[in-house]
């Protein structure tokens, strides 16, 4: 079916208006990724650590809760695994110097100094981020320490610990957790924090030189293309099933661990286990939740694509084209924006943003603009 020219531009205000929309939820996705790196790897290493260091506990539960453990940190290690034995890292690294070595070579030297400007914000980020996480470690182990065992409410922590064991028990847990989060971590927050900055310098410079005629705007979606598929590439490389199975569906196994072991103890019961599992159930509605979002971006994606393939292009005046090139540009800003998704586990939403992008982009490189 033959689509209007009003749907081409219906569907990139729809695919901007989706992008918006995620862009005002900034702070849930920042709790999300918050929730899913810290969750993830302390809840496996504190049930396995746990099953250890718990005094009182039956013996089939510290085998239940020593199974659940080693098996979360089986999930990570075959992560880690797979990206070092298949070589993804080594590429992922070629890759992200091929984007560097372009911004020179194609934007100049006088863009030189806006390109290390944001580098050095990145690495400045991350320097905080590896001597900040210490400390926090030092300061909620003695928060939780002070607060945890004094509430006689349902609690998401062991209340039946002092002060004492309590700041023990995290701060062995933390320290041991500190090695393995900064060594899992840093490899994708350097690598994709970096890359948000580079990529968002990009677009910056790109529609700088395209507002004063330095570009066309054949080239400027040419650049877009480029930009898109290495980033696609990495998308790919990553193996992201491997992350998605780590933080969405073992986190399950970690709080029913929790749940099991405040169940058998005298001051846990039936009762802080059903808050337990209904912490659980929360997180889980809110990972569907930015789930569906990405699918919504996806679907219009996949609507815009057939739009402007249908489009009779050929009776539409060059005006009309052009000033639907520079919308699709200005939309290749929300590449940043899919970037600061990676963190959810939400492959998804990073991939419908990404693959969405690449295709119209490459539809309107190959018409007569």
């Amino acid at each position: 079916m033959m689509q209007t020219e009003d749907d081409s531009y219906s569907r990139v205000l729809r695919i901007m208006e989706l992008c918006g929309q995620v862009r005002s939820r900034r702070a849930g996705n920042l709790l999300a990724s918050l929730l899913s790196a810290f969750f993830t790897t302390n809840s496996w290493l504190g049930v396995f650590l746990f099953s250890f260091l718990a005094e009182g506990l039956p013996t089939d539960l510290r085998i239940l809760v020593f199974i659940f453990g080693l098996g979360g940190l089986t999930l990570n290690l075959k992560f880690l695994n797979t990206l070092l034995r298949q070589g993804r890292i080594k590429r992922i690294l070629q890759i992200f110097k091929k984007l560097e070595d372009q911004n020179f070579t194609f934007y100049g030297t006088e863009v030189r100094e806006e390109f290390e400007k944001m580098n050095k914000s990145a690495f400045k980020s991350i320097l905080y981020f590896m001597n900040g996480y210490p400390a926090f470690i030092v300061c909620k182990c003695a928060v939780v320490s002070l607060i945890g065992p004094n509430l006689d409410l349902p609690h998401p922590c062991w209340t039946f610990l002092d002060f004492k064991e309590w700041f023990v028990t995290n701060f062995i847990w933390q320290t041991v957790t500190l090695c393995f989060v900064m060594f899992h971590g840093s490899i994708s927050y350097s690598f994709f924090y970096l890359t948000i900055n580079n990529t968002a310098a990009h677009m910056r410079v790109l529609s700088i030189m395209l507002t004063v005629g330095r570009v066309t705007i054949r080239e400027a979606i040419q650049r877009h293309i480029l930009i898109l598929r290495l980033v696609r590439e990495i998308n790919e490389l990553f193996c992201w099933q491997l992350v998605q199975e780590l933080g969405f569906y073992s986190i399950q196994g970690a709080y029913i661990g929790f749940a099991l072991i405040k169940l058998f103890k005298s001051h846990g019961g039936l009762e802080t286990a059903i808050v337990d599992i209904y912490v659980m159930c929360l997180y889980m509605f809110f990972a569907y939740f930015y789930c569906t979002c990405g699918h919504k971006i996806g679907v219009e994606g996949d609507k815009l694509f057939e739009s402007i393939y249908d489009c009779n292009w050929s009776e539409r005046s060059i005006q009309d084209r052009k000033s639907l090139a520079l919308m699709l540009c200005m939309a290749g800003r929300e590449v940043k924006l899919a970037y600061k998704n990676l963190m959810t586990f939400n492959n998804q939403r990073f991939s419908g943003i990404i693959n969405a992008s690449y295709s119209y982009l490459s539809l309107l490189f190959n018409m007569d603009i």
